[in-house]
């Protein structure tokens, strides 16, 4: 349909990303080919998250790593 005003509605499964207009039923699908830039963490949130780990001279690296872990994938899109 030329003249929908598409409302885009993810139905990507784990192997395929993929979207699907809730108006006219067209389907996009992501080109798994296509590489999607990588971001990375600034040295402030490197340090804020690390102080957020320091207790009492004492540096929990396995809850910091965890903490950079999930920031990653947050900005990386999950």
């Amino acid at each position: 349909m030329d003249d929908c005003e598409h409302f885009w509605v993810n139905i990507s499964s784990k192997r395929q990303r993929a979207w699907q207009c809730s108006h006219c039923g067209e389907l996009r699908l992501d080109d798994p080919t296509q590489k999607r830039e990588w971001v990375g963490l600034t040295d402030e949130e490197y340090e804020a998250m690390a102080e957020k780990h320091v207790t009492n001279c004492y540096f929990d690296t396995l809850t910091y790593a965890r903490a950079v872990e999930t920031k990653l994938k947050e900005k990386n899109h999950g």
